[in-house]
C-alpha cells in the first residue's frame, strides 16, 4: 500500500532529450524513494508547482488578452475557476503545469558555423516572452496535452478509491476502539499525505517524455535571454526544485 500511493501520486518534470527511458523510469523511482522518506518535501513541491501553474496560466491569459480567471464561488477562486475569451487560446492550469515541467524548449535560429541550440523554457525566460509579439507558442489543447500524459481518469479513481477505502477503515476502527498497528499508523500518515499531494498534482501530465518546440527566428531571437541550459540535469524549472531534489534528477 505504500509503494503504491508513492508510485501513483509522483509527477516527475520532463527528463532531458536524451535521455532514454530507463533512466527516467528511474528517476521515478527515486522520486517514489523520497516520497516515502519525505513525503512533506514532496508535498511543498507540488504545492509550489500548483501556485506556478496558476501563475503562469493568469500570466499568458493577461499578457496575450485572452482574459483571466475570476473567482466561480465567493473566495473558492482556488478550487474552482472559469476562464475567459477564447476557449481554444486560454490557457488552463494544465498548460501552466506543462511549462513548469519544462514542457516547452526553444529551438535557436541556425547559423553559418554552428547547428540550432535548444533550452528549456523556463519561468524566468518565459516572463520576458510572453509580452514579445514576435514569440508565438504553438497552439496546444488541453485534450493534446491529456494525451501525452501516461495517466487517465480510471487509473486516478482506482488509487483515489484504494487511498481512501484504507483511510476510511482505519478511522472506522479507531472509532470502534480497535487498535492499529504501528506499520498500519505509518501507512496511514503516508497515505494521507500522498493523498493530498496527488490533489495538488491532479492537472499535471503524468509520464511525459517529449515537449513541444518553439522555434525563434532571428528578431525573437534577439530579445532573448542568453542562457546556456541546453536542456541538460542543469536546467532550471520554474525555481521550484528544492536543494534535496538534485538526488533525483
Amino acid at each position: 500500500m505504500i509503494f503504491i500511493c508513492a508510485w501513483v501520486s509522483v509527477h516527475p518534470n520532463i527528463p532531458p532529450t536524451k535521455e532514454g527511458q530507463a533512466r527516467a523510469l528511474w528517476r521515478r523511482i527515486k522520486m517514489m524513494f523520497w516520497a516515502i522518506i519525505a513525503p512533506e518535501l514532496i508535498l511543498a513541491w507540488a504545492v509550489r508547482q500548483w501556485l506556478a501553474a496558476r501563475e503562469i496560466r493568469d500570466m499568458f491569459n493577461q499578457a496575450r488578452k485572452f482574459g483571466t480567471y475570476l473567482p466561480f464561488y465567493l473566495g473558492f477562486y482556488w478550487l474552482i475557476s472559469m476562464p475567459l475569451g477564447s476557449k481554444d487560446q486560454t490557457w488552463t492550469t494544465e498548460h501552466g503545469h506543462f511549462l513548469a515541467m519544462g514542457g516547452y524548449i526553444l529551438i535557436d535560429p541556425p547559423t553559418t558555423d554552428n547547428s540550432p541550440k535548444s533550452r528549456v523554457l523556463s519561468y524566468e525566460l518565459f516572463e520576458e516572452l510572453v509580452h514579445d509579439p514576435n514569440i508565438i507558442f504553438p497552439p496546444l489543447s488541453v485534450a493534446e496535452i491529456n494525451d501525452k500524459s501516461k495517466g487517465d481518469f480510471l487509473t486516478k479513481a482506482i488509487a483515489i478509491l484504494q487511498t481512501t477505502w484504507f483511510i476510511v477503515g482505519c478511522v472506522v476502527r479507531a472509532i470502534q476502539g480497535l487498535a492499529l498497528t504501528e506499520l498500519e499508523l505509518a501507512t496511514l500518515a503516508l497515505a494521507s499525505l500522498n493523498a493530498i499531494t496527488y490533489f495538488f498534482w491532479w492537472y499535471k501530465p503524468l509520464g511525459v517524455l517529449e515537449p513541444v518546440r518553439i522555434y525563434l527566428d532571428k528578431t525573437s531571437q534577439s530579445n532573448t535571454m542568453t542562457t546556456e541550459s541546453d536542456n541538460t540535469e542543469n536546467s532550471t524549472y520554474v525555481r521550484l526544485l528544492f536543494p534535496f531534489i538534485s538526488y533525483i534528477y
